[in-house]
């Protein structure tokens, strides 16, 4: 179900189109992926996929991508 909806959306152009829906899909995907690639096929969930990929290329979640010395923290 989520796949075909997520097919049927416009492409997020910037972070305005995107929902808490889609920000928490996009991010459990993308972490599923990193973390537990075994388990997660993009080829079987390629909107979800494209979703991802789609908002890790925005400048907000490149703010705060996934990584060692990725994301600042301030002691």
């Amino acid at each position: 179900a989520l796949e075909s909806e997520l097919a049927a959306l416009p492409r997020p152009a910037d972070e305005g189109h995107l929902t808490q829906g889609r920000i928490t899909a996009a991010v459990t995907w993308g972490f599923i992926c990193k973390v537990l690639p075994a388990q997660a096929s993009p080829s079987d969930y390629p909107a979800l996929d494209r979703l991802s990929s789609d908002a890790e290329q925005l400048p907000v979640f490149r703010a705060a991508a996934l990584g060692p010395g990725r994301y600042p923290v301030k002691a």
